[in-house]
């Protein structure tokens, strides 16, 4: 199995709340005493990569390399809201997000909800203009609240929010609490500890991997392993490491992995010597390419905006860019573009 650099993060990208709100961002738009979409934009990405860095350890170098990448990522996401048509959102809507993400929030956000896309109310799409069926690119351009965009494409349609057992083979988000399973694709709510789950589909839920036994495909969503403890075959069941506290699992103990670049060495680095064990994840987005755990492979991609991506070989884009063209079976080839309202109308 290829092993990624964000841990069971394979398909969180485009779900997270900060997905949901961020076409709510009009540089041309100023609200209350001196309130600039800019400047809403701007605190908004430093809450939210605040956020992932306090819920993952290696949260900011697996998915961006450093925060000042997180960072300006984050507000063109939020500013290429823009030109959006019938949004909802507003720069006063941004703040009010913002602090509902503050550590001294009046209700506490916590690393589970956020991680697991069940964002706070103040967090959460403001309902826009356009109705079912309509095309968007944002969730706050649609009366319901939920844009379902199309696999391979920027845009999609308005639509009523997904539940659990809906299909989500031919779209990429399933809306708050929801995960899409690589298994069944169906939109359900995140694994719970215990609850039965299928290697690599990706849907236990926050703190939770699915530890399943040799020979088999089907296992339960447990605790991840923690620094020094057993995992793999010396567990039992057999538990992955914490990828979000930067471990991985070498000759049956979790230890701390290094973190490398792409077009660089991934995986079990050395298999003899003094140094076998040595173990590398990804960083920057990229995917490393090994087969298994045990076996060196490359860190892929990103592909930079404009450029070719190619979702089955691991060389997808980095957020906001979405990999735009042709869905097949396994993934999408095409070009990393990026999100705006305009461009679906």
């Amino acid at each position: 199995m290829k092993q990624n650099a964000s841990s069971r993060w394979a398909l969180w990208l485009a779900t997270l709340a900060f997905a949901a709100v961020s076409g709510g961002c009009n540089s041309s738009t100023t609200q209350g005493a001196g309130l600039t979409s800019d400047k809403a934009c701007s605190d908004f990405a430093t809450a939210q990569c605040n956020k992932l860095e306090q819920c993952e350890k290696n949260g900011i170098a697996a998915r961006y390399g450093d925060t000042v990448t997180c960072l300006s990522r984050q507000k063109l996401s939020c500013m290429n809201g823009i030109e959006a048509p019938g949004t909802g959102n507003t720069p006063t809507t941004l703040e009010a997000c913002v602090a509902a993400l503050l550590p001294d929030a009046a209700v506490a956000y916590d690393c589970a909800d956020y991680i697991n896309s069940n964002p706070p109310v103040a967090c959460q799409a403001q309902t826009g203009t356009l109705a079912n069926g309509q095309a968007c690119a944002f969730n706050a351009q649609c009366k319901t609240a939920f844009c379902a965009i199309v696999k391979g494409s920027n845009c999609g349609l308005c639509a009523e929010p997904p539940k659990a057992g809906d299909p989500c083979s031919s779209v990429t988000n399933c809306g708050y609490a929801l995960v899409c399973s690589g298994e069944t694709q169906l939109c359900m709510k995140w694994g719970a500890s215990g609850d039965s789950c299928a290697k690599g589909a990706g849907t236990c839920a926050y703190g939770l991997g699915c530890a399943v036994a040799a020979n088999q495909t089907t296992g339960t969503c447990q605790p991840w392993a923690k620094l020094g403890a057993a995992c793999g075959t010396k567990a039992t069941p057999p538990l992955l490491c914490d990828n979000s506290e930067g471990l991985a699992c070498v000759k049956g103990l979790c230890i701390v992995a290094s973190e490398v670049h792409p077009g660089q060495p991934c995986g079990n680095l050395t298999t003899t010597g003094a140094d076998a064990g040595t173990f590398a994840l990804c960083s920057a987005a990229s995917t490393c390419n090994s087969p298994d755990a045990g076996v060196t492979g490359t860190c892929a991609g990103p592909a930079a905006d404009n450029q070719s991506c190619d979702t089955v070989a691991d060389v997808g884009c980095m957020i906001p860019a979405r990999c735009v063209g042709t869905a097949t079976d396994a993934g999408v080839t095409g070009t990393c573009q990026l999100p705006t309202g305009a461009a679906c109308h």
